[in-house]
């Protein structure tokens, strides 16, 4: 049975997929900005709970091409 407290690979995903759509302040930091700096983040998470975090770079530079 898998332990659904873990975070998945796949949780991952769709919080890239997600951000920047969810939040109500009005002088929110852009999409692009959110994952330009999610990727900048990246070198400094030191726990990646078994995440692949290759797939999970690929699919945030993904989703930043996405916004042009």
């Amino acid at each position: 049975m898998k332990n659904r407290n873990l975070h998945t690979t796949n949780d991952e995903l769709v919080y890239i997929r997600q951000i920047g759509q969810f939040n109500t302040k009005q002088d929110k930091p852009s999409r692009r900005v959110m994952l330009q700096n999610y990727l900048k983040a990246m070198p400094l998470r030191v726990n990646w709970n078994g995440m692949d975090k290759d797939l999970i770079e690929v699919h945030a530079r993904l989703e930043l091409e996405r916004c042009g």
